[in-house]
Order: structure tokens, then C-alpha cells, then sequence
């Protein structure tokens, strides 16, 4: 049994939650999976899923996440030993390797909302924030500033 922080088959591989936040979703979750040969492509033993709010940023989302999926570790594991088969997985599946989205950088290019998700999305400490011209970017304010400084 393995437990991966997105409600599969939707985020296969690293960074879910991340993936979650700069799509723009508004619910994320958890599964509870048997494991395969292949990454994360097991009969769901128990998912769970999530409010993302407006406030969130990776790592409080991550951090819901976790804790949520331990309250619930004890009912994913009678299942397991209780010879629950699961339920095949269902809906749209993707796959993301490791490694951060366009290598952290921000690409003006996106639009506003697709820029917020990513600067909320890549919060979480000790790793890198989104980059823009080489400067790190911890707030969409942030990113307003650089552009408005390059405008001048």
C-alpha cells in the first residue's frame, strides 16, 4: 500500500500537490493505492478529497494533506488486511516526473492567474521559490514589483 498526496489517477509521479495548485484545481486530496510495477497506477484502496482556499500555498496544502491522510491510516489499513481488492482507477490520468515546472522560472507570458498559482505553488521551504530574471519570488506582489522596475 502506498499513500500519494492527489486524488489518482490525476498527478501521477512528483510534486502533486504543486501540479494541483498551478492547474488552477479547487480540490486536491489524497489516495490510498496498491502498488504496481508502474508508478501509481493501483487499485484505490481509500481516496480523500480537499478544498484548495485561496490562502493556501504548497506547503499548508501539503501539510492538510498529510494529516488528513493519518487520521485516516488506521481505516486504509483494515481495509488492506481485510482483503479489500479496491476500485480500478477512473478519470483523466496524468504522469509528472521530478523537477519543478519550467525549472522555477515565472514566465510573464502566462497570465496573472497562472503566475499566482505558480508562486503559491512553489512555497515550500527549504526548497527553491519561482524565479523571475533570476530573482526569487515569494508573492505575486513580488513579481509586480520586478515587472514594474524592467518598465521604468
Amino acid at each position: 500500500m502506498n499513500l500519494h498526496p492527489s486524488l489518482l489517477p490525476k498527478y501521477r509521479g512528483c510534486s502533486s500537490l504543486t501540479w494541483s495548485m498551478i492547474k488552477g484545481d479547487k480540490v486536491a486530496g489524497f489516495s490510498y493505492h496498491y502498488m504496481e510495477e508502474e508508478c501509481d497506477t493501483g487499485n484505490i484502496i481509500l481516496q480523500e478529497e480537499l478544498p484548495i482556499y485561496s490562502y493556501d500555498n504548497q506547503l499548508s496544502l501539503y501539510q492538510r494533506a498529510m494529516v488528513r491522510s493519518l487520521d485516516k491510516f488506521n481505516q486504509a489499513f483494515q481495509l488492506l488486511i481485510n482483503g479489500y481488492d479496491g476500485t480500478p482507477q477512473s478519470g483523466e490520468a496524468s504522469y509528472f516526473a521530478r523537477g519543478a515546472t519550467n525549472n522555477g522560472e515565472i514566465n510573464k507570458d502566462w497570465g496573472h492567474k497562472k503566475i499566482k498559482n505558480f508562486i503559491r505553488a512553489m512555497i515550500n521551504p527549504p526548497l527553491p521559490y519561482a524565479v523571475y530574471k533570476e530573482k526569487e519570488i515569494k508573492s505575486y506582489e513580488d513579481f509586480i514589483k520586478i515587472i514594474n522596475e524592467d518598465s521604468d
